[in-house]
């Protein structure tokens, strides 16, 4: 039987019809609350695997964030320690997390600024070993006057802050935190549903093996009676 909802999510989504600011982080710690047991269970993406820093994709479009985190080998800032080793990492950036979309500090200036310049971007996430709320921040050289934008970044910086500050640091609405933090969860059902399905046709040719197997040898004892 599935466990119950918490009383207190529930009544914090009904209770007030338009959520304010402190209600959202009631809302979202709670599901973070929700989620934390499971995060060992999860196939979780790495921070260098997200799309904004796996570097240039030619055939995305000219406003598309390029970051190759692993390649550019930044300068590592904050405490990395409470996610993961850095002396055991091969260099890539292997933090395990829930993470949202990365996005400009001044997202309308930056969308048309085509010379070299400096940029930040910033994203939120909950670490997979620390299972509490982090800060991203990225930053490094940017150059939008070829065909094609080139970055490279020279700066990553990990911290452990309360939700109240990513809310405040981070430009995303807290709906789309929570939505994300739930898209994860069925992302990771359908994960196990795929895997479940996948299991079960390897019973089946298991069971039909050996209902083979034993017929034979049932065969074989009856022959020689």
């Amino acid at each position: 039987m599935p466990s119950p909802i918490p009383v207190s999510s529930l009544s914090l989504l009904i209770g007030d019809r338009k959520l304010g600011q402190i209600t959202w982080i009631r809302v979202l710690e709670s599901r973070r609350i929700l989620i934390k047991p499971y995060l060992d269970l999860l196939t979780l993406p790495t921070l260098g695997s997200l799309h904004c820093l796996l570097g240039p994709d030619p055939n995305a479009s000219i406003h598309s964030l390029y970051h190759r985190i692993d390649s550019d080998k930044p300068s590592l800032e904050g405490d990395f320690a409470s996610h993961f080793d850095p002396a055991t990492s091969d260099g890539n950036i292997d933090i395990q997390g829930i993470w949202g979309e990365f996005t400009f500090l001044d997202r309308t200036s930056e969308s048309s600024r085509r010379g070299p310049h400096r940029f930040t971007c910033c994203n939120w996430g909950i670490s997979r070993r620390s299972a509490a709320w982090v800060l991203i921040t990225l930053s490094g050289m940017r150059d939008g006057s070829k065909e094609q934008i080139v970055e490279k970044v020279d700066s990553l910086k990990i911290e452990s802050i309360s939700l109240s500050e990513i809310l405040v640091k981070v430009p995303v609405p807290p709906t789309e935190i929570w939505l994300s933090l739930g898209a994860e969860v069925h992302h990771f059902l359908a994960q196990r549903q795929k895997l479940l399905d996948q299991v079960q046709e390897l019973v089946h040719k298991v069971e039909t093996e050996e209902a083979v197997f034993f017929a034979i040898q049932t065969e074989e004892i009856l022959h020689h009676t």
